[in-house]
Protein backbone atom coordinates (compact mmCIF):
# COMPACT_ATOMS: atom_id res chain seq x y z
CA UNK A 1 0.00 0.00 0.00
CA UNK A 2 2.76 2.34 0.96
CA UNK A 3 4.55 1.60 -2.31
CA UNK A 4 1.47 2.47 -4.32
CA UNK A 5 1.27 5.84 -2.55
CA UNK A 6 4.87 6.56 -3.40
CA UNK A 7 4.31 5.70 -7.05
CA UNK A 8 1.25 7.94 -7.13
CA UNK A 9 3.19 10.79 -5.55
CA UNK A 10 5.97 10.42 -8.09
CA UNK A 11 3.42 10.60 -10.91
CA UNK A 12 1.97 13.79 -9.46
CA UNK A 13 5.42 15.35 -9.16
CA UNK A 14 6.26 14.37 -12.74
CA UNK A 15 2.97 15.83 -13.98
CA UNK A 16 3.64 19.10 -12.18
CA UNK A 17 7.12 19.23 -13.68
CA UNK A 18 5.70 18.69 -17.16
CA UNK A 19 3.13 21.42 -16.53
CA UNK A 20 5.83 23.77 -15.25
CA UNK A 21 7.84 23.08 -18.39
CA UNK A 22 5.03 23.40 -20.94
CA UNK A 23 3.05 26.28 -19.39
CA UNK A 24 5.58 29.03 -20.36
CA UNK A 25 5.84 27.47 -23.81
CA UNK A 26 2.07 27.47 -24.32
CA UNK A 27 1.84 31.01 -22.92
CA UNK A 28 4.54 32.20 -25.31
CA UNK A 29 2.77 30.56 -28.24
CA UNK A 30 -0.55 32.13 -27.25
CA UNK A 31 1.05 35.57 -26.87
CA UNK A 32 2.78 35.20 -30.24
CA UNK A 33 -0.47 34.24 -31.95
CA UNK A 34 -2.25 37.18 -30.28
CA UNK A 35 0.42 39.68 -31.36
CA UNK A 36 0.44 38.30 -34.90
CA UNK A 37 -3.35 38.61 -35.01
CA UNK A 38 -3.14 42.25 -33.89
CA UNK A 39 -0.42 42.88 -36.47
CA UNK A 40 -2.64 41.38 -39.17
CA UNK A 41 -5.61 43.51 -38.08
CA UNK A 42 -3.46 46.68 -38.07
CA UNK A 43 -2.70 46.11 -41.76
CA UNK A 44 -6.32 45.73 -42.87
CA UNK A 45 -6.80 48.29 -45.64
CA UNK A 46 -10.26 49.38 -44.50
CA UNK A 47 -8.73 50.40 -41.15
CA UNK A 48 -5.80 52.25 -42.72
CA UNK A 49 -5.20 55.89 -43.65
CA UNK A 50 -5.78 56.28 -47.38
CA UNK A 51 -6.14 60.03 -47.94
CA UNK A 52 -4.60 63.31 -46.77
CA UNK A 53 -6.67 66.51 -46.73
CA UNK A 54 -4.80 69.82 -46.45
CA UNK A 55 -6.15 73.29 -45.68
CA UNK A 56 -4.69 76.71 -44.94
CA UNK A 57 -1.56 76.56 -47.09
CA UNK A 58 -0.98 79.25 -49.70
CA UNK A 59 2.78 79.38 -50.23
CA UNK A 60 3.72 75.89 -49.07
CA UNK A 61 2.99 73.26 -51.71
CA UNK A 62 0.37 70.64 -50.85
CA UNK A 63 2.61 68.01 -52.43
CA UNK A 64 5.38 68.85 -49.94
CA UNK A 65 2.98 68.50 -47.02
CA UNK A 66 1.63 65.20 -48.34
CA UNK A 67 5.17 63.92 -48.74
CA UNK A 68 5.87 64.65 -45.06
CA UNK A 69 2.66 62.89 -43.99
CA UNK A 70 3.20 59.76 -46.08
CA UNK A 71 6.81 59.52 -44.95
CA UNK A 72 5.63 59.46 -41.32
CA UNK A 73 2.97 56.86 -42.18
CA UNK A 74 5.35 54.49 -43.95
CA UNK A 75 6.63 51.33 -42.28
CA UNK A 76 5.63 49.60 -39.06
CA UNK A 77 6.03 50.01 -35.32
CA UNK A 78 8.55 47.42 -34.08
CA UNK A 79 8.27 45.80 -37.49
CA UNK A 80 4.75 44.56 -36.64
CA UNK A 81 2.01 47.19 -36.43
CA UNK A 82 1.18 49.39 -39.40
CA UNK A 83 1.82 53.11 -38.94
CA UNK A 84 -1.02 53.71 -41.41
CA UNK A 85 -3.57 52.18 -39.04
CA UNK A 86 -6.26 54.76 -38.21
CA UNK A 87 -5.96 54.10 -34.47
CA UNK A 88 -2.16 53.96 -34.38
CA UNK A 89 -1.07 56.63 -36.88
CA UNK A 90 1.68 58.96 -35.51
CA UNK A 91 -0.31 62.20 -35.24
CA UNK A 92 2.21 64.07 -33.05
CA UNK A 93 5.14 63.01 -35.22
CA UNK A 94 3.36 64.29 -38.33
CA UNK A 95 2.59 67.64 -36.66
CA UNK A 96 6.18 68.09 -35.47
CA UNK A 97 7.60 67.22 -38.90
CA UNK A 98 5.34 69.71 -40.68
CA UNK A 99 6.01 72.43 -38.07
CA UNK A 100 9.73 72.21 -38.88
CA UNK A 101 9.03 73.88 -42.25
CA UNK A 102 9.96 77.59 -41.91
CA UNK A 103 6.74 78.66 -43.65
CA UNK A 104 4.57 77.04 -40.98
CA UNK A 105 3.51 79.07 -37.96
CA UNK A 106 1.23 76.39 -36.49
CA UNK A 107 -0.29 73.08 -37.56
CA UNK A 108 -3.15 70.88 -36.41
CA UNK A 109 -3.36 67.21 -37.39
CA UNK A 110 -6.51 65.15 -36.86
CA UNK A 111 -8.32 62.13 -38.26
CA UNK A 112 -11.52 62.36 -40.29
CA UNK A 113 -13.27 59.01 -40.12
CA UNK A 114 -11.06 55.95 -40.45
CA UNK A 115 -9.36 56.71 -43.74
CA UNK A 116 -8.40 60.39 -43.81
CA UNK A 117 -5.75 62.51 -42.09
CA UNK A 118 -6.67 66.20 -41.96
CA UNK A 119 -3.85 68.76 -41.85
CA UNK A 120 -4.72 72.39 -41.12
CA UNK A 121 -1.90 74.89 -41.41
CA UNK A 122 -1.44 78.51 -40.42
CA UNK A 123 1.40 80.01 -42.46
CA UNK A 124 3.64 82.84 -41.36
CA UNK A 125 2.63 86.23 -42.73
CA UNK A 126 5.08 88.65 -44.28
CA UNK A 127 5.63 91.75 -42.14
CA UNK A 128 8.78 92.94 -43.91
CA UNK A 129 11.51 91.91 -46.34
CA UNK A 130 15.17 91.20 -45.81
CA UNK A 131 17.38 91.63 -48.90
CA UNK A 132 20.99 90.61 -49.40
CA UNK A 133 22.45 93.81 -50.85
CA UNK A 134 21.61 97.05 -52.63
CA UNK A 135 21.51 95.70 -56.19
CA UNK A 136 18.31 95.30 -58.18
CA UNK A 137 19.08 91.59 -58.56
CA UNK A 138 19.50 91.05 -54.81
CA UNK A 139 17.68 88.04 -53.39
CA UNK A 140 14.95 88.99 -50.91
CA UNK A 141 13.18 87.00 -48.22
CA UNK A 142 9.97 87.29 -46.23
CA UNK A 143 10.21 88.18 -42.53
CA UNK A 144 7.32 87.63 -40.09
CA UNK A 145 6.24 89.85 -37.19
CA UNK A 146 8.74 88.13 -34.86
CA UNK A 147 11.73 88.89 -37.10
CA UNK A 148 11.93 85.29 -38.39
CA UNK A 149 13.06 84.86 -42.01
CA UNK A 150 10.86 82.14 -43.47
CA UNK A 151 10.75 82.15 -47.29
CA UNK A 152 12.32 83.39 -50.50
CA UNK A 153 10.52 86.10 -52.48
CA UNK A 154 10.57 85.19 -56.15
CA UNK A 155 8.44 88.12 -57.29
CA UNK A 156 9.65 91.30 -55.59
CA UNK A 157 6.76 93.22 -57.18
CA UNK A 158 4.29 91.20 -55.08
CA UNK A 159 5.90 92.56 -51.89
CA UNK A 160 6.24 96.22 -52.81
CA UNK A 161 4.33 97.31 -49.70
CA UNK A 162 6.75 95.55 -47.34
CA UNK A 163 9.54 97.55 -45.73
CA UNK A 164 13.04 96.34 -46.60
CA UNK A 165 15.81 95.51 -44.13
CA UNK A 166 19.42 94.74 -44.99
CA UNK A 167 22.46 93.65 -43.01
CA UNK A 168 23.21 91.43 -39.98
CA UNK A 169 22.59 88.05 -41.65
CA UNK A 170 25.59 86.69 -43.57
CA UNK A 171 24.71 83.03 -44.17
CA UNK A 172 21.60 81.28 -45.55
CA UNK A 173 18.84 83.51 -44.13
CA UNK A 174 15.84 81.15 -44.12
CA UNK A 175 15.27 79.91 -40.59
CA UNK A 176 17.29 82.75 -39.05
CA UNK A 177 16.17 85.60 -36.79
CA UNK A 178 16.88 89.09 -38.07
CA UNK A 179 16.37 90.39 -34.53
CA UNK A 180 14.73 88.97 -31.43
CA UNK A 181 10.94 89.20 -31.37
CA UNK A 182 10.74 92.23 -29.01
CA UNK A 183 13.59 94.04 -30.81
CA UNK A 184 12.00 93.53 -34.21
CA UNK A 185 8.60 94.71 -33.00
CA UNK A 186 10.27 97.83 -31.58
CA UNK A 187 11.97 98.38 -34.94
CA UNK A 188 8.72 97.97 -36.84
CA UNK A 189 7.03 100.46 -34.51
CA UNK A 190 9.83 102.95 -35.17
CA UNK A 191 9.46 102.60 -38.94
CA UNK A 192 5.66 102.97 -38.81
CA UNK A 193 5.97 106.12 -36.72
CA UNK A 194 8.55 107.52 -39.14
CA UNK A 195 6.04 107.01 -41.93
CA UNK A 196 3.57 109.03 -39.91
CA UNK A 197 6.06 111.92 -39.84
CA UNK A 198 5.97 112.06 -43.67
CA UNK A 199 9.69 111.38 -44.10
CA UNK A 200 9.00 108.33 -46.32
CA UNK A 201 11.27 105.59 -44.90
CA UNK A 202 12.08 103.06 -47.66
CA UNK A 203 14.55 100.63 -46.15
CA UNK A 204 16.88 100.16 -43.18
CA UNK A 205 20.40 98.82 -42.89
CA UNK A 206 21.21 97.15 -39.58
CA UNK A 207 24.75 97.02 -38.21
CA UNK A 208 26.22 94.57 -35.74
CA UNK A 209 27.11 97.36 -33.30
CA UNK A 210 23.47 98.42 -33.03
CA UNK A 211 23.65 101.05 -35.74
CA UNK A 212 20.54 101.70 -37.79
CA UNK A 213 20.55 103.68 -41.02
CA UNK A 214 17.12 104.40 -42.51
CA UNK A 215 17.06 105.38 -46.18
CA UNK A 216 14.40 107.97 -47.00
CA UNK A 217 12.44 108.34 -50.21
CA UNK A 218 14.26 111.54 -51.20
CA UNK A 219 17.67 109.90 -50.77
CA UNK A 220 18.64 111.13 -47.32
CA UNK A 221 19.29 108.96 -44.27
CA UNK A 222 18.38 108.90 -40.59
CA UNK A 223 21.17 107.33 -38.52
CA UNK A 224 20.42 106.19 -34.97
CA UNK A 225 21.45 103.51 -32.49
CA UNK A 226 18.74 100.88 -32.27
CA UNK A 227 19.62 100.30 -28.61
CA UNK A 228 18.51 103.85 -27.77
CA UNK A 229 15.02 104.78 -26.66
CA UNK A 230 13.45 104.95 -30.10
CA UNK A 231 10.39 106.76 -28.77
CA UNK A 232 12.68 109.59 -27.64
CA UNK A 233 14.46 109.48 -31.00
CA UNK A 234 11.11 109.87 -32.77
CA UNK A 235 10.39 112.93 -30.63
CA UNK A 236 13.74 114.43 -31.61
CA UNK A 237 13.14 113.75 -35.30
CA UNK A 238 9.72 115.39 -35.07
CA UNK A 239 11.29 118.40 -33.35
CA UNK A 240 13.95 118.79 -36.07
CA UNK A 241 11.63 118.55 -39.07
CA UNK A 242 9.08 120.86 -37.46
CA UNK A 243 11.71 123.53 -36.69
CA UNK A 244 11.08 126.23 -39.29
CA UNK A 245 14.65 127.49 -38.92
CA UNK A 246 15.95 124.07 -39.98
CA UNK A 247 13.19 122.97 -42.32
CA UNK A 248 10.99 125.87 -43.45
CA UNK A 249 9.64 123.53 -46.13
CA UNK A 250 9.69 119.81 -45.26
CA UNK A 251 9.76 118.57 -48.86
CA UNK A 252 12.63 120.88 -49.82
CA UNK A 253 14.50 119.93 -46.64
CA UNK A 254 14.18 116.20 -47.34
CA UNK A 255 15.25 116.69 -50.97
CA UNK A 256 18.50 118.36 -49.86
CA UNK A 257 19.14 116.22 -46.76
CA UNK A 258 22.20 113.97 -46.76
CA UNK A 259 21.69 112.56 -43.26
CA UNK A 260 20.42 113.25 -39.76
CA UNK A 261 22.42 111.55 -37.02
CA UNK A 262 21.45 111.19 -33.38
CA UNK A 263 24.52 110.76 -31.19
CA UNK A 264 24.85 109.96 -27.49
CA UNK A 265 22.90 112.33 -25.28
CA UNK A 266 20.34 112.88 -28.06
CA UNK A 267 22.70 115.28 -29.81
CA UNK A 268 21.37 115.94 -33.30
CA UNK A 269 23.73 116.40 -36.24
CA UNK A 270 22.54 116.79 -39.81
CA UNK A 271 24.19 117.41 -43.15
CA UNK A 272 22.74 118.67 -46.41
CA UNK A 273 23.87 117.48 -49.81
CA UNK A 274 26.77 119.43 -51.24
CA UNK A 275 27.92 120.83 -47.89
CA UNK A 276 31.35 119.98 -46.51
CA UNK A 277 30.48 119.87 -42.82
CA UNK A 278 27.55 118.70 -40.73
CA UNK A 279 25.33 121.10 -38.82
CA UNK A 280 23.99 120.95 -35.29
Amino acid sequence: MRGEVRVYQRKIVAKKRRQAFYYPFYSLCAATIFVCALSFVSHIESLSIQRVEIAGNERMLSSDIESIVWKSLSGNYQGLFSRRNALLYPRDEIAVSIALAPLVKSVEVSREGLGTVSVRIVEREEAALWCEDDSEEALCYSVDEEGFVFASVFDRASSTESFVYRGLIEEEPIGKKLLSGPEFKKMQFFIRELSGLSVEPREARLGGSGSLSVLLGAGGRIVVNQRDDLSAVLGNIAAVISDRKVAPDLRAFLDTLDYIKFDAGNKVVYKVKGSTAPLE
